[in-house]
């Protein structure tokens, strides 16, 4: 498939929709099993799907430039989860600057996000998408 240069805002606010319904659907379970040691476990692995998830929405996009921007930090993150097992791992095609990303993980850090980390890094996702791909 080819990249796209750009997404219909209908497309993009969709695909936010879907991603808040997830989350909703995250909280109303927490509420029932609240006292549950097997939570803490549970919520990175929620939450480290949800990258790929955002990736997938938007993974023909047209690569982003250099510049650091939560765009690159999804791509980079969703590709250390599906390649190296969830250990971020830099990428030759992006200069990863971990002070100017979002999360700031270090290379070689275990990617275990908590809903608080990926509600920061999706609203920068969604933003970036619109600055730079909305049509």
């Amino acid at each position: 498939m080819l990249s796209k240069n750009n997404y219909s805002q209908n497309y993009i606010n969709a695909c936010r929709a879907k991603v808040e319904q997830q989350i909703i659907a995250y909280d109303n379970l927490i509420g029932m099993i609240s006292k549950n040691p097997a939570l803490e476990a549970f919520e990175p692995v929620f939450f480290n799907n949800m990258v790929l998830a955002l990736e997938n929405y938007f993974m023909h996009r047209a690569v982003e430039q250099k510049d650091w921007n939560a765009l690159n930090e999804v791509r980079l993150l969703s590709n250390s989860l599906l390649l190296n097992d969830g250990v971020l791992t830099c990428d030759d095609t992006l200069s990863y600057k971990p002070e100017k990303a979002v999360l700031g993980y270090p290379p070689g850090a275990a990617i275990k996000l908590k809903k608080k980390e990926f509600l920061v890094l999706a609203d920068a996702f969604f933003s970036q998408l619109e600055t730079k791909f909305a049509a």
